[in-house]
């Protein structure tokens, strides 16, 4: 009897399998054979493009092509259009789409396993609230001046899972008053909930900048408001630091030349820089401080600086290796707090060193600004 039920279930399972790959081979040659007459169902095609984007596409042309079991599709020339449908949002030069066969034969619907644009130039705009604008590159209004929100960004950011190569994106900081910045050879990987929002990606810097930056974002909250908090992480070889946030920096500290590795992980609240740490590599620069100036051959180090305030600000720095032109410093431990009281020019700043080599910060603390009647010919003899 038990040997009549194993044979009824070996048959079985037999026949199920054997009616799986039939069904499997229907439906693959079912597919091959309307894949190279892909374009007469471009209607079709840009409605399901467009469901799964969540907003409608017009697509110039398109093709399909295997690559093994996976099959694909090629469109050229995409227009992303507003949620009305009456006005391009966006525009891609290409897009490929890989569908996922076994997810298909699941859900019974054509389903993405990857979806790959090229060809996708933007502007990106911090604003004074630090929320995040995004409009196409090549409007030629003021970016984010007039709209509350970007339907460009609403719909970039609900994607659940995109790539996006050869982009252009020009950045603009106006929390900052930083001069634009325009980022070539984009590489963005995103991906979204609704809710939390995954950002991976590499650029090439401006000539003046550097070279490359790759940069990661985890975060969660609406990016088109202030209501925003994450971790940002970035990464970047042979920059300039000299031309990077020039109006961010105090006003009584400044660097000049060189170039510098570094890698920096920094914490946002609410849109705002709440702390910063990270590690630096910084060959050849400059510290002036009015007419003196003190020539760094090489820094690495260490650094975290957690914000206090829009006028404060605390910076702790582990160095592993300082030479100047007056010689090496052993590894040390140096902390900068600096406040602008209420009505000041300048800021106040309070050092500790756990090492300090006089030959080197001497001259800039008599170049300082400092208290009327400080004794200028004690210090000088120090």
């Amino acid at each position: 009897m038990s040997a009549r039920i194993l044979k009824l279930v070996s048959h079985f399972a037999v026949y199920t399998i054997g009616a799986g790959v039939l069904v499997a081979a229907v439906l693959v040659t079912a597919v091959r054979m309307v894949l190279p007459d892909i374009g007469i169902y471009r209607n079709e095609v840009e409605a399901w493009v467009g469901n799964y984007m969540g907003y409608p596409v017009a697509i110039r042309s398109l093709d399909a092509s295997w690559q093994g079991w996976v099959p694909n599709l090629s469109l050229r020339n995409i227009d992303v259009l507003n949620s009305a449908g009456t006005q391009a949002i966006t525009h891609f030069a290409s897009a490929q789409i890989a569908i996922d066969p076994i997810a298909n034969l699941l859900a019974r619907r054509i389903v993405p396993q990857q979806l790959v644009v090229s060809g996708f130039d933007v502007s990106i705009v911090r604003r004074q609230n630090g929320a995040i604008f995004i409009q196409e590159i090549n409007v030629g209004t003021d970016p984010g001046a007039n709209a509350e929100r970007s339907e460009l960004a609403d719909w970039l950011f609900k994607q659940e899972r995109i790539r996006i190569e050869r982009g252009t994106i020009k950045w603009t900081d106006n929390l900052h008053g930083q001069e634009p910045i325009l980022l070539t050879n984009v590489i963005l990987m995103l991906r979204s909930d609704g809710s939390r929002l995954q950002v991976e990606g590499s650029t090439s810097l401006p000539p003046a900048y550097g070279k490359n930056m790759d940069f990661a974002l985890d975060a969660s909250g609406d990016m088109l408001t202030s209501s925003w908090s994450g971790e940002f992480y970035l990464s970047a070889n042979d920059i300039n630091p000299d031309n990077w946030y020039r109006n961010v920096r105090p006003a009584d500290i400044n660097i000049e030349g060189g170039s510098a590795d570094i890698r920096i992980w920094s914490h946002w609240v609410d849109a705002r820089l709440a702390s910063l740490q990270g590690q630096l590599a910084y060959r050849d620069f400059g510290a002036p401080v009015d007419t003196a100036r003190l020539r760094v051959e090489q820094l690495m180090g260490s650094f975290n600086a957690p914000l206090a305030g829009d006028n404060q600000w605390q910076l702790g720095l582990h160095i592993h290796e300082l030479e100047t032109e007056n010689g090496a410093w052993p590894e040390s431990d140096i902390r900068i707090e600096a406040e602008t009281p209420a009505g000041a020019e300048h800021a106040r700043h309070t050092v500790t060193f756990s090492y300090l080599n006089l030959a080197d910060v001497a001259p800039l603390v008599l170049a300082l600004p400092r208290a009327e009647g400080t004794d200028d010919e004690r210090l000088r003899k120090v």
